[in-house]
């Protein structure tokens, strides 16, 4: 453990001089045209003014059982809770009845696992022929081989599970709770079941060694148990300016600074009903569900509401003006639409 705490420190100086290369503005225009190059023919197209979101995103909790030091649940100010059935149950058939389509389960910030009753809101979603795809994010923690197999059956199409670069201290350093044995033997568990393949797996590791993950004993491990899909990285949002490069541990670093002159991708693809019942338009970045993103309440209005009255759309061209939205001006999340 010595030896690491020594490494990890001694490459600061080095990642001073790495984030200060990714925000110059060379740098920033580079990371834009390899981006363009690699994703902007995959982004999805949409329309300059839909009427509906194509993907519903649903908090159903923002509590946590672990304390990563990339995530702003670090810094969350508003009061933690579990979404009640019966508003779940009105959100989805309000849902349903515009069209439906995707479901999103992973909060703002939080563990979705935490909700008790997670495998009764997806099973009533799934009631619904209209509701497609239903996934989340999950820190495995909670996901034993019995949680896995009532989701898969309850209707759970996809689910990602954010680890770090499988390594017990390097775990410790990101995620900040010691429960890297247990994620380990949930995996295991899991991949034995006989509804493995039922769910749509995949592991998305944040590391802080830049690609020294790709040769862990424990990943070709994965790998050999059908743990097949998987990708990490080490560079990675800043919260809206909340989270800076010396907070991180080794190598993660933030990522460039977008040219915004285009909407976000977010504010066309989702609507977001944080547990309390309040919308936002980002369901990514709006923390608390108090920025110029906020869109009301889901119990005064319904959910295509903002769509339809044009606060969607206004939203999207302060973006075209470069008027963006103060939780947008730093936000390293930002991907753009395509429009038509």
């Amino acid at each position: 453990m010595k030896t690491v705490s020594v490494t990890i420190s001694s490459i600061q100086p080095l990642k001073r001089i790495l984030q200060g290369v990714l925000e110059s503005k060379i740098c920033a225009w580079l990371f834009d045209e390899v981006w363009n190059l690699r994703h902007r023919r995959h982004l999805p197209v949409f329309s300059s003014r839909p009427l509906r979101s194509r993907e519903l995103t649903i908090e159903v909790t923002n509590i946590c059982n672990a304390n990563c030091v990339f995530c702003g649940y670090q810094f969350q100010a508003r009061p933690k809770g579990i979404m009640p059935i019966e508003r779940f149950r009105a959100i989805v058939d309000n849902y349903a009845l515009i069209g439906g389509g995707m479901i999103e389960l992973t909060p703002v910030v939080g563990e979705a696992l935490v909700d008790p009753s997670l495998e009764e809101k997806v099973r009533y979603a799934r009631t619904r022929p209209e509701i497609g795809r239903i996934s989340f994010v999950t820190n495995g923690i909670l996901l034993t081989r019995k949680r896995f197999e009532a989701l898969a059956e309850a209707g759970v199409t996809h689910l990602t599970l954010s680890i770090s670069g499988l390594d017990r201290e390097e775990y410790e350093r990101v995620y900040r709770v010691d429960r890297y044995d247990i994620i380990l033997r949930n995996l295991e568990d899991i991949a034995a079941s006989a509804v493995f393949a039922k769910v749509q797996f995949a592991l998305g590791i944040r590391s802080d060694t830049l690609r020294a993950w790709r040769r862990s004993p424990a990943l070709a491990r994965l790998r050999a148990i059908g743990y097949t899909n998987y990708g990490g990285t080490s560079f990675l949002d800043n919260w809206s300016g909340r989270i800076q490069t010396a907070r991180l541990p080794g190598f993660m670093m933030i990522r460039p600074q977008r040219t915004k002159r285009l909407p976000c991708w977010m504010l066309y693809n989702s609507t977001t009903i944080l547990h309390d019942g309040r919308m936002t338009a980002c369901g990514c970045r709006d923390l608390d569900g108090t920025s110029e993103l906020a869109l009301g309440h889901i119990d005064q209005q319904p959910l295509q509401a903002p769509w339809i009255d044009g606060r969607m759309e206004a939203l999207r061209q302060r973006f075209r003006d470069g008027n963006l939205p103060d939780v947008c001006r730093d936000c390293r999340h930002y991907a753009p639409a395509r429009e038509v």
